[in-house]
């Protein structure tokens, strides 16, 4: 996906991808223990559906980027980013680890809502759509969505990163 944009708007890219997943969590939470109510087999046909549909979507609608013949590339557009350098490996493992606690505690956050306060699912996909909403746009613009300025959020490219130790 980030190949669809030039280098200085792949945070926009970062945004949308990182906006899906906890959106599917969000819809999940909210429309399949309603689902239950009426049997298993119910609750699972609707991921099953989305999944279908997504991949059709996918295979009619995602085309790869287009890409200077090999003749004509050099060597730097050729290489891959990952030799050399484990940064992206980096950051790909970061990534990870901030997303596991994430959907860890969007998934039990909503199930705690039912034992300890007894929130009815209604209540609950009420109370956590909004919010999952709101943090992906938090996301989005994270990655440059709305600040258009090419470089992410003010903040973020200001600030140094982390040394890692290698």
């Amino acid at each position: 996906m980030t190949g669809w944009f030039p280098p200085q708007r792949r945070g926009v890219a970062m945004g949308i991808r990182q906006t899906a997943q906890p959106l599917g969590i969000a819809l999940g939470a909210a429309v399949i223990p309603e689902l239950a109510e009426h049997g298993f087999a119910a609750a699972m046909m609707f991921p099953a559906v989305i999944c279908m549909l997504s991949g059709v979507a996918c295979a009619l609608g995602v085309l790869d980027p287009p890409r200077k013949p090999r003749a004509t590339a050099t060597i730097a557009e050729l290489a891959s980013p990952y030799r050399g350098s484990s940064v992206l490996w980096r950051i790909h493992m970061v990534s990870a680890l901030l997303m596991i606690p994430q959907t860890v505690t969007v998934t039990f956050m909503l199930i705690w809502l039912l034992n300890e306060y007894h929130w009815s699912v209604g209540r609950r996909a009420r109370w956590s759509l909004p919010r999952s909403y709101s943090a992906r746009w938090a996301a989005f613009w994270s990655g440059d969505g709305l600040t258009g300025s090419g470089h992410g959020c003010g903040p973020c490219v200001r600030s140094r990163p982390p040394r890692l130790r290698p």
